[in-house]
């Protein structure tokens, strides 16, 4: 799951939070006026704040191991983490013609045609800042992708003839010439 997913997650039980401290309890207002005597709507009150803890206390520590789970650590990504590999178009390519790549080479169609998935071993994507007037897109794998996944998106992506260079194991952000 990624860090939109927790994020996510951790909102909802938030908010859960937050309105279990408004819930109203109605076994009182189900009584008719004076039939409830005056020690047993003492007792239904201090009942009602006790359960108003309890819940309290029941959300707060699910939205704790919601939020602090240890599950998916995050991840940097950006510029300044060490790709994979960066992937340098030739001077004068569209950008047209790099998102054609990208669907090409960099992608595999769901299956049920809505959009495109990350080829197999692939961590992150990220469209990175030009050099030397090159556009840029940075790949990630996975640390379990395996060597077949990394060489074989490697040369599909070497034998485009929009691409003028690839480097491997740099950061983005190191690379200043071409």
């Amino acid at each position: 799951m990624g860090t939109r997913g927790l994020t996510i997650r951790c909102t909802r039980a938030a908010i859960a939070c937050f309105a279990s401290s408004f819930l109203e309890f109605n076994a009182v207002t189900a009584a008719r006026p004076r039939e409830l005597n005056r020690s047993m709507s003492s007792n239904l009150s201090n009942v009602r704040s006790f359960s108003a803890i309890v819940i309290s206390l029941l959300l707060a520590w699910v939205n704790n191991a919601a939020c602090h789970s240890r599950q998916n650590p995050m991840e940097p990504i950006g510029p300044d983490v060490k790709a994979s590999f960066v992937i340098y178009f030739n001077s004068g390519v569209t950008q047209e013609q790099i998102n054609d790549f990208s669907t090409r080479v960099l992608a595999r169609p769901r299956a049920d045609g809505r959009g495109h998935y990350l080829p197999e071993g692939v961590r992150t994507f990220l469209r990175v800042s030009a050099v030397s007037g090159h556009e840029a897109i940075a790949i990630t794998f996975f640390p379990n992708a395996t060597a077949e996944q990394r060489q074989n998106l490697i040369s599909d992506v070497k034998a485009s003839p929009l691409v003028y260079r690839v480097i491997e194991s740099v950061a983005p952000s190191d690379v200043k010439n071409l």
